[in-house]
């Protein structure tokens, strides 16, 4: 994966010697640090969504340099972005950014990538069914009930807190990103997303493959 660093320590020496280092609980101390804290976050992502992002020849970039906000004239506070223009995804360099961007940027190229799938009145109307239920719980994931960024936040739970489905009785979702992971290798980005299966003998094996448990 095509990874930049744009990054200048932060914890000095004299943190470190008069124990401030519980004030910047949120920053890494080295660029080695940092690399780790992104590879663990990578690691937790399924290979087929990492082969799109590659496939697509997209840069993360990981920055503690720039004000995203102020870049793209945004007025809350931020974790990262993603830039389509320049098929860029900014991630501020701390650790919560990582923990809850990368994967959510990784969201919206899926997304994207599907013909937008987040748009289609299927997803609106999960969104409309488990949005709520998900954000009155106050957790870092589901925290939008607009139906893009809510299709991201269930990309990012499902690779590093797949748990919190079931705690909120949501398994229906684990199945739709369990199918759309299973199929993207069979989908080009071109294809439309109503097509009937039958017209790709790959989808439709896909398909197959999935649900061979069931007699039909």
């Amino acid at each position: 994966m095509n990874i930049e660093y744009e990054f200048e320590p932060k914890i000095t020496i004299n943190d470190y010697i008069f124990n401030r280092l519980n004030q910047n609980i949120n920053e890494f101390a080295t660029i080695e640090q940092l690399k780790e804290g992104v590879e663990k976050i990578i690691q937790c992502v399924p290979e087929q969504i990492i082969k799109i992002v590659e496939k697509e020849d997209w840069k993360l970039i990981i920055t503690n340099k720039r004000d995203l906000e102020k870049q793209f004239g945004i007025e809350y506070k931020i974790f990262g972005i993603t830039n389509f223009k320049e098929k860029e995804i900014l991630v501020y360099a701390q650790k919560d950014p990582l923990k809850f961007s990368i994967i959510h940027e990784f969201g919206h190229i899926i997304d994207n990538y599907l013909n937008t799938i987040s748009s289609s009145e299927d997803w609106k109307h999960i969104t409309n069914v488990y949005a709520k239920r998900a954000v009155n719980h106050r957790d870092n994931f589901f925290t939008n009930e607009i139906p893009s960024e809510f299709f991201s936040d269930c990309v990012l739970t499902y690779c590093i807190n797949k748990e919190l489905f079931g705690e909120y009785n949501m398994a229906e979702i684990v199945s739709i990103i369990e199918r759309i992971i299973l199929i993207l290798p069979y989908v080009k980005k071109e294809d439309n997303i109503s097509a009937s299966l039958t017209e790709s003998e790959k989808l439709l094996k896909a398909f197959n493959e999935y649900n061979q448990e069931y007699i039909w």
